[in-house]
């Protein structure tokens, strides 16, 4: 394992994101503009999309890698709620999880709320204690993101963990594989 591995955003899946948003937006102006009890709803998928559609467009336009590893932690970038640097000594270990088709490696830390605190956007701040409370971490690593598979990418952090990693052990393996 060299000193840093980069893996990198999907560029063609942030593409896809992007026209799949425009599609719902133009959906829901339509709905909008000739549903008269239907008004509210297509609004709502006008911003919603509409927002998606932003943070995807900007992810494709980014150049800086989804998810960094290195002998000093984890810098992840691979979601609009992404924490950034994780170092090694705060991390306790790793959970898959699976929501909808979606697969995302939770990483449990020591202090969870400190990541959420720091966070000055309050709906990214919202989101963070929504992961907290229901998987209990704030910290998700998305693989729908990355170019690499999701099994690839929790093989690569295990190993960079086991090797880099100064706490007991815990954060040497997976946690609670059957969830």
């Amino acid at each position: 394992m060299s000193d840093q591995i980069e893996i990198a955003t999907s560029k063609r899946k942030m593409f896809l994101y992007t026209l799949g948003s425009i599609a719902f937006v133009v959906s829901g102006f339509f709905i909008y503009k000739n549903e008269s009890n239907l008004k509210f709803i297509g609004m709502i998928a006008m911003l919603f999309f509409g927002l998606t559609g932003i943070l995807a467009l900007k992810r494709l336009i980014q150049s800086k890698a989804g998810l960094i590893i290195n002998s000093k932690g984890i810098i992840d970038n691979s979601t609009a709620t992404s924490v950034g640097f994780i170092p090694w000594q705060d991390i306790n270990g790793f959970q898959p999880i699976k929501v909808v088709s979606n697969d995302f490696l939770v990483v449990h830390v020591k202090n969870p709320k400190a990541y959420i605190n720091k966070e000055k956007n309050i709906l990214t701040r919202q989101s963070l204690q929504y992961n907290l409370n229901n998987y209990g971490s704030p910290i998700a690593i998305n693989s729908a993101s990355l170019v690499s598979k999701f099994e690839t990418t929790e093989q690569i952090l295990l190993k960079a963990s086991k090797k880099y990693s100064t706490t007991s052990g815990q954060a040497r393996e997976t946690l609670n594989r059957n969830n």
